[in-house]
């Protein structure tokens, strides 16, 4: 049952989630907590750095894991899901050595007294150390996931969610505005790195051949 569930001809989403899943979890916690001497100070962007947090986007901000869900729902096939997976761990990875490089930190505002959503935003950042911020993984799981939907009639919503997204980064303080850009260019290269590669596996090829056995 197992095997059947992360096989990518028969399930082929599932077993994108799962790869992309374990990358992004495993590695951001690593070098979220891994120990470091010295982390350099992100620079900062006057006006686009001292927006106030704004509590309530942390909704917003946590609306990223939904989003990355719906967008792997939207995979056809195997082969899709193969070329997803690629270009989601070429992209995430090349953050991971760009954190391991160049240890950074954010000096983040204190959070606003106030209702729950106060509360939530304090416990997302009793979980997520200040650190491994540049690049913005959220933005480069935003670009991954808007481009795997671009194909599919929903290609504006995944944009404005990318977009609403996005700038929460900046308003729950958990990035400054220059791992914005630097998120979405590790992702847009995790796109481009993936093509080019073969992608069909032995199910497909065996379709292949009865296509072309047919026609014979």
């Amino acid at each position: 049952m197992l095997r059947r569930l992360l096989s990518w001809e028969q399930s082929p989403r599932i077993a994108c989630g799962t790869v992309v899943t374990l990358t992004a979890v495993t590695g951001y916690t690593f070098f979220n907590r891994l120990p470091v001497a010295k982390r350099a100070l992100v620079p900062l962007v006057p006006i686009l750095d001292d927006l106030p947090v704004w509590p309530w986007t942390v909704v917003t901000y946590a609306a990223l894991y939904p989003f990355v869900a719906l967008s792997i729902s939207l995979l056809r096939d195997a082969p899709a899901a193969r070329r997803a997976a690629v270009a989601w761990v070429t992209g995430v990875t090349l953050g991971y050595v760009v954190f391991a490089l160049w240890p950074t930190r954010i000096e983040r505002a204190p959070v606003p007294s106030g209702a729950f959503l106060s509360w939530l935003l304090e416990f997302l950042r009793t979980l997520d150390e200040p650190h491994t911020c540049f690049p913005s993984l959220h933005v480069t799981h935003c670009v991954l996931g808007l481009w795997v939907a671009w194909a599919t009639r929903w290609r504006w919503w995944f944009f404005v969610g990318s977009i609403v997204i996005t700038a929460s980064t900046l308003t729950t303080d958990q990035h400054y505005f220059l791992d914005l850009p630097s998120g979405a260019l590790v992702g847009v290269l995790g796109i481009a790195l993936s093509r080019g590669l073969p992608y069909k596996g032995s199910g497909d090829a065996r379709s292949d051949r009865k296509v072309e056995e047919t026609r014979s």
